[in-house]
């Protein structure tokens, strides 16, 4: 290969490399000043009603993780997915099915439709989804 075509290769690889760290500081700037805010109020209040609540942070993943009674009864972990538009985030959930007999794993988007992205979702979003899908869960024990 001549010169200019490692240089226009470079170039291409290079504006790939800056794309994929745009997203991952997306993600992280989502996970770091919307979800982790939002369990941190989330633990807050259910631990008031006798749950421990457990919180990992990754940069590229929140995971809240509630116990009663010595046992997990809702695992939430926020994510983000990479599509041709950007990065959207999306929740990940293990609960308990059948009184602790078999446990099922779900996602869910945050939103409905497609027109958004890691940094359109607030953390009132955030705490809303999770009590969503934290009810539903407890109702069906």
């Amino acid at each position: 290969m001549t010169d200019w075509q490692h240089e226009l290769g470079d170039f291409f690889q290079q504006k790939k490399a800056t794309h994929a760290e745009l997203e991952r500081s997306e993600l992280e700037r989502f996970i770091t000043g919307v979800a982790m805010p939002a369990y941190l109020e989330l633990q807050a209040e259910l631990e008031k009603h006798e749950r421990h609540v457990s919180i990992r942070e990754t940069p590229t993943a929140a995971t809240l993780v509630v116990q009663y009674q010595g046992a997990d009864e809702f695992w939430y972990c926020l994510q983000g997915r990479t599509l041709p538009e950007g990065v959207v985030p999306f929740a990940e959930m293990v609960v308990r099915e059948r009184k602790g007999i078999r446990r099922i794993r779900t996602e869910s988007m945050i939103r409905q439709g497609g027109d958004y992205g890691v940094s359109d979702i607030t953390h009132g979003e955030v705490i809303g989804h999770f009590l969503t899908h934290y009810k539903r869960s407890i109702r069906e024990e």
